[in-house]
């Protein structure tokens, strides 16, 4: 929404109008303007798409619908799908016109719009623009435009021949017939491939009309067509006026008598009938981004040098409590609460009946598996038996002398492949030691080495300060 506040405003007013909320009308326009009327009608692989040569057109003809409301004339209501052309269509052999949607024209992929479009949303004569099948290929329709006041006389010759679907995820906007509507008309109607820019360039509040204009590189068609949100962060940044009670003419205004509109009604209701799975009566029902401020002081949602109020993070985010989660009391948690089927609980390790050999029953056709070790991984109280090819599993071994008639696991001896013979390596010839090969060596005496000749000869024990036998008795006498 605020892409279309941002980039409608240099071209019309926005005005808050009744219960349509926000609405845009255009500037400089004439008296009997109408929407779907400066431009054309090209045939693109969305269906009959409108080319318009209008500034705006980027947005008004193919998000949104139109409202003709008393007395200032057709405004937009804004929208967030994308479509070729939100029209009517009604076809004769000689005429051929389309007139705008009204908001309450919801657009439900399991319906579409088809011919009860006239009936169903009350669309009048008045809101409809014919023109000859001559001249629909003119490149300006709005100058072949057949006088509105024959159009009560031509609705009675034409048929509605609506038709928008939902096609390979996209909005189709099909009613007539390509091939048919060619041969009749003057001048060669274009085809195209329809290119959608769903990205813009620079920004996306600040565009210019010729970024946003559609354009025709060779036989392809591009055009804006932004996937839309109906989320809006901000308002129009001028409002133009409030009118509360407004008088909407549906197309029915100055055609006739009393009498005469009524017959007209009961005929077209008469024609086509509507889906079961709609309500009896339409109804519209406001985007988000429309929602108007309904605060009785200002034009524009808020007072006079007032910002736009902002969210306090701490109210918005409260600090959870010891012993509560964090988050809003209505969040679901991350995680859901499972309740487990009693059934497709597995059992207790003590509920288990014991087979003959301490194994857990297992279901046919799955792998048998061993009884968990109570005493854990490193604390086992006796022996596991070996894999044999009786014994698919190991179990725990029986006490007793069952213990000692256990049997030894051997090394599987490999033979060798019949279709491969066994290769023998040559025995290698015996290593002789490098000791043995030499000769036995003679160790000899060291001569020690010759004193020095200023060496004193060291002197003999008794002389060295030591006592003698003798004296240590002589002496302990004393």
């Amino acid at each position: 929404m605020d892409v279309f506040y941002e980039n409608l405003q240099p071209y019309g007013s926005w005005r808050e109008i009744g219960n349509y909320g926000y609405c845009w009308q255009p500037l400089d326009v004439r008296k009997d303007w109408s929407p779907y009327s400066d431009g054309r009608w090209v045939y693109t692989d969305a269906g009959w798409t409108w080319d318009s040569y209008e500034p705006f057109g980027w947005a008004v003809y193919h998000y949104g619908r139109w409202v003709n409301v008393g007395p200032i004339g057709w405004v937009w209501v804004p929208g967030t799908e994308w479509g070729p052309g939100w029209v009517s269509w009604r076809h004769s052999p000689q005429f051929v016109g389309w007139a705008p949607l009204p908001p309450e024209a919801l657009f439900l992929r399991i319906f579409g719009l088809s011919s009860w479009v006239d009936a169903y949303y009350d669309i009048g004569p008045s809101n409809y623009r014919f023109v000859e099948n001559r001249n629909f290929g003119s490149r300006r329709l709005q100058s072949v435009f057949i006088d509105q006041r024959q159009n009560v006389s031509i609705i009675n010759q034409t048929t509605n021949i609506t038709n928008i679907t939902y096609v390979n995820n996209v909005v189709h906007n099909g009613g007539l017939v390509y091939d048919q509507q060619s041969r009749q008309s003057a001048l060669p109607i274009e085809r195209y491939k329809l290119e959608r820019r769903q990205a813009l360039e620079g920004d996306p509040l600040r565009q210019t009309a010729d970024q946003l204009r559609s354009r025709v590189v060779g036989d392809s068609l591009s055009m804006i067509a932004l996937p839309f949100s109906s989320r809006s962060t901000s308002l129009p940044r001028k409002l133009a006026d409030k009118i509360g009670d407004v008088e909407v003419n549906r197309g029915w205004k100055n055609v006739g008598s009393n009498a005469e509109i009524a017959e007209m009604r009961a005929r077209l209701k008469s024609k086509d009938k509507v889906p079961d799975g709609l309500p009896p009566e339409p109804k519209f029902e406001l985007p988000e981004g429309s929602v108007a401020q309904r605060d009785p002081r200002t034009l524009n949602g808020r007072l006079p040098d007032e910002r736009l109020p902002t969210q306090n993070k701490q109210a918005s985010n409260p600090r959870p409590e010891r012993g509560e989660k964090p988050g809003r009391p209505d969040m679901p948690p991350a995680t859901p609460n499972r309740t487990t089927n009693p059934a497709e609980r597995p059992p207790a390790i003590g509920s288990v009946p014991k087979g003959d050999r301490g194994e857990i029953p297992t279901p046919e056709g799955r792998t048998p598996f061993l009884k968990p070790n109570p005493g854990g991984r490193n604390k086992m109280d006796a022996p596991q038996l070996p894999r044999t090819k009786d014994r698919p599993f190991s179990t725990v071994a029986p006490k007793g002398g069952d213990r000692e008639r256990m049997p030894q696991i051997t090394p599987r001896e490999s033979k060798p492949s019949p279709d491969k013979p066994k290769m023998e390596l040559p025995k290698a010839a015996p290593v002789q030691s490098v000791q043995a090969s030499m000769p036995p060596q003679v160790i000899k005496p060291v001569p020690p080495a010759p004193a020095p000749p200023n060496a004193v000869p060291p002197k003999p024990d008794n002389d060295r300060g030591t006592a003698k036998p003798n004296d240590r008795k002589k002496k302990k006498d004393e």
